[in-house]
């Protein structure tokens, strides 16, 4: 409609006259084509019958001139209909009428009656030229039919009319020009009233639409200013963060954004029909009414409280609310906010300071025990390595061969349970190669462990699903198979000597968008899995059973405390994770291992010592433990070896400056002076291809590794066999 009066008010306030004028010209035209159209149609048809019945008669000429006329008008339609031009064809057409008329006048026609013609002239020159052309026009027929008339009653023979008649024609066709000159002039006159009453109404349109069109303006105005803020609020109502919504003083709700319709899974109509007590659970501080009683007492109110959605999931929220005016009405403005992100995220750090709270306290108790193992096990490589001299050189006849393999054997368990302490320490120094865990397992089964296990259990069964398609993995494989041990041995105790115990291994790719991928790395996994159908483990014990010394077991009868803590450790050393799962159905643990894309390491046995025994190659221990120096003296001059021994990593550099050697044994940890490490890198500094061989009963793992790094040819752990020794010098002898 604004367009309409727009465009309206511009083409008659801006062109008005034209407009107008354009328009009378329009009606003319039409007026004077339609005319003569009919003009030249009827004149066609009568002159064409006239045009026969004259050859009929045999007046040729008549005839001819008939047709002639007919055909011209004939040519006017067809130049009218195509080129469009008025004037020339008005004029052509009466042109050819005046000729026509005057050829009949002169003639006759038959009987004398053609000059009946001559009256409906005037007739179409008025109305096609207008009062003063028509007039002129009309006069100047006048004047040759009078021309006619004279010249026809003035010549001697071929008399057409009479005087009488002449006296009769000349003012009755002068009666009808004057008739024709007024009815024109009166349809002029009446036509231009018509126009001026017709602009002076446009006029007054114009001016009406004008006040219309700027009172639509202003209109439009308000309403595209109201439209803008309305836009406005609703686009901050609609993308607000939080859910807003406006209820009654009873809780009906009257408006909700786009953000509550979406946390509550309702449309705005459906929650229109709904109250805040249907969609809220009480706040942890007082019910949803004694919340809105205080917002109408005090003004605002701020609480926590669960939504309940649609598809009845609670939703942990903040809310907001203020008293105000809304629609002449006192009203209740609620803001939303959903803190699930951030319950979980509080939750989420709960989680992480306790289990850093266990990490320290594991680290604690793995310091202590780290310490303590090495102290123990140095002492203990007396108690394991001098028996095996001793029985080396004893006949098998000998008495005290039983007394000495006690002690060896005593010996051996004491450095197992020194190892479970050192696993607590976690990154401890062991060596890591691929290795085939299916293999691994397997070795696990045909060990005298299981086969003991087994024996204490006969109602137990253990099964396999080794089925993992990428099985080798970079690892310690003792403190492997010590893990799944101590996962079957705490498996076979639980379930009171009956049950099965299910080994699996499979292969799984955890993505970056997986949920697991916050609790491990996203990668390629090996999972050694462990499951049992036992009585399974209570929650309050899984929060537990990872803690050292933490048992359910009879401490020094079935269990140390330390075989949960072992497997943990053992597999976090890996870089892997635990995970379990429990019921009353049974117990599942799984433990997660990266795939390595290493070959796998090829398997050794214990061979006999003469196949490690040297050919007198020179080398040097350094301890601190005078003990200790002796006693690997004693073992390398056993094997064939040179040897020499010096009690700091000072007194070996200065030996080698004088002394070249094959090969050192290097203590990692000697106080005081330096340890293992800095002692190699200054050997290396004089003799950079110097062989060496790191031992140590305890060590942090990243001091073995920059020794490893800077040349050190392998690393033994003690207290360590005469086979162990004499297999890692032979190794790096003739690497």
């Amino acid at each position: 409609m604004v367009k309409i009066l727009s465009s309206l008010h511009s083409q008659l306030s801006s062109h008005r006259d034209f407009f107008f004028a354009k328009d009378i010209a329009d009606k003319e035209k039409i007026r004077k084509i339609a005319l003569l159209y009919g003009i030249c149609t009827i004149g066609i048809i009568f002159l064409g019958l006239l045009g026969i019945l004259a050859q009929i008669q045999g007046n040729q000429l008549l005839g001819i001139f008939d047709f002639l006329a007919a055909f011209v008008l004939f040519l006017v339609l067809i130049f009218l209909k195509r080129k469009g031009a008025l004037d020339l064809c008005i004029y052509t057409g009466l042109a050819t009428m005046y000729c026509l008329y005057l050829y009949l006048f002169i003639s006759g026609g038959v009987a004398g009656t053609a000059f009946v013609w001559s009256y409906t002239f005037p007739l179409f020159t008025f109305f096609l030229l207008g009062t003063q052309k028509g007039l002129l026009v009309s006069i100047f027929y006048l004047l040759s039919c009078l021309a006619v008339l004279l010249i026809d009653l003035i010549a001697p023979v071929g008399h057409v009319y009479s005087a009488n008649l002449a006296l009769r024609f000349i003012p009755s066709l002068l009666v009808v020009i004057l008739f024709s000159l007024i009815y024109e002039r009166f349809r002029e006159t009446s036509h231009h009233a018509f126009v001026e009453a017709t602009t002076d109404l446009e006029d007054k349109i114009v001016e009406r639409t004008q006040e219309l069109l700027r009172e639509i303006q202003n209109r439009k105005k308000k309403e595209k200013e109201l439209q803008i803020s309305e836009r406005r609020y609703r686009t901050l109502y609609d993308n607000s963060g939080d859910g807003i919504y406006i209820t009654a003083i009873d809780g009906q709700y009257i408006s909700a954004n786009q953000q509550f319709c979406d946390q509550s899974e309702y449309s705005e109509y459906e929650i229109r029909t709904l109250t805040v007590h249907d969609l809220y659970q009480n706040s942890p501080t007082g019910s949803i009414q004694k919340l809105i009683d205080q917002v109408q007492t005090t003004g605002s109110a701020q609480f926590e409280a669960e939504l309940v959605n649609r598809s009845g999931k609670h939703v942990p929220v903040e809310i907001r609310a203020t008293r105000i005016e809304f629609d002449k009405t006192t009203a209740i403005l609620f803001s939303c906010r959903d803190i699930s992100q951030r319950k979980a995220e509080e939750e989420e750090k709960r989680v992480l300071q306790k289990q850093l709270f266990k990490a320290e306290k594991l680290e604690a108790m793995g310091m202590v025990a780290g310490e303590v193992a090495h102290d123990l096990n140095n002492i203990l490589s007396g108690v394991i390595t001098y028996p095996e001299l001793l029985l080396r050189q004893l006949p098998e006849s000998s008495d005290l061969r039983d007394p000495l393999q006690a002690i060896q054997d005593s010996g051996r368990r004491a450095a197992t349970v020194v190892a479970d302490l050192l696993t607590i320490a976690r990154n401890v120094a062991s060596t890591r190669e691929a290795h085939d865990s299916n293999r691994l397992i397997q070795e696990y089964l045909n060990s005298p462990e299981y086969m003991q296990l087994k024996s204490s259990h006969p109602e137990v069964s253990c099964t396999t699903q080794l089925t993992a398609e990428y099985p080798t993995i970079s690892c310690s494989s003792v403190h492997v198979k010590k893990a799944v041990m101590n996962l079957v041995t705490n498996a076979a105790e639980a379930m009171n000597n009956t049950g099965n115990i299910n080994i699996s291994t499979y292969n799984r790719q955890i993505e970056q968008s997986e949920e697991l991928s916050r609790e491990i790395a996203p990668g390629h996994y090996l999972i050694i899995q462990v499951q049992d159908n036992g009585p399974g483990i209570s929650e309050q014990d899984q929060a537990h059973i990872f803690e050292p010394f933490y048992t359910k077991k009879t401490m020094g009868k079935s269990g140390t405390g330390l075989g949960l803590t072992i497997v943990w450790n053992t597999v976090l050393d890996h870089d892997g994770k635990v995970f379990i799962q429990s019921s009353e159905q049974g117990t599942i643990f799984q433990l997660y291992f990266p795939v390595s894309n290493q070959e796998t390491a090829a398997k050794t046995q214990d061979d006999l010592s003469e196949t490690y025994t040297g050919n007198q190659e020179h080398i040097l221990v350094v301890d601190d433990e005078p003990q200790l120096r002796h006693l690997a003296e004693k073992i390398l001059t056993a094997l064939g070896y040179r040897v020499d021994t010096v009690s700091s990593g000072e007194m070996a550099i200065e030996f080698i400056k004088k002394t070249p050697v094959d090969l050192i044994v290097l203590d990692m940890l000697m106080d005081p002076g330096i340890n293992g490490r800095q002692t190699y890198e200054e050997v290396i500094k004089i003799y950079p291809a110097q062989k060496a061989l790191i031992s140590s009963g305890f060590s942090k793992n990243h001091e073995i590794k920059k020794a490893l790094d800077l040349g050190v040819g392998g690393f033994i752990k003690k207290p360590y066999s005469i086979n162990q020794m004499g297999r890692s010098i032979k190794k790096i002898l003739t690497h």
